[in-house]
């Protein structure tokens, strides 16, 4: 089950707000300093793209067990890197 205080954002099935959300919280956190809480943010930003492929397919009327999707397989999902999201850090 999705956590999706920790991206403190509600339940939803828009990539881009996930993506937005995660970024916002990732800059925060230095993996090399908090592997756990780094660790753990991206579980829960893994479990909330997963959670949101379902809700379009429930959407669509299609069981996501029925997808080609496989939702355990993390080669589906784009992986953001740390040192990445620092490179386009802006000031708010």
């Amino acid at each position: 089950m999705t956590d999706w205080k920790m991206l403190k954002i509600e339940p939803c099935d828009d990539y881009k707000t996930i993506n937005e959300a995660f970024t916002k919280q990732v800059i925060s956190i230095n993996p090399e300093r908090n592997p756990s809480d780094y660790r753990r943010l991206y579980v829960t930003y893994k479990e909330a793209l997963r959670e949101a492929a379902r809700m379009i397919a429930v959407k669509e009327g299609k069981r996501a067990e029925d997808l080609d999707f496989n939702f355990n397989d993390d080669r589906y999902l784009d992986a953001v890197s740390y040192t990445h999201l620092r490179a386009h850090e802006t000031v708010l």
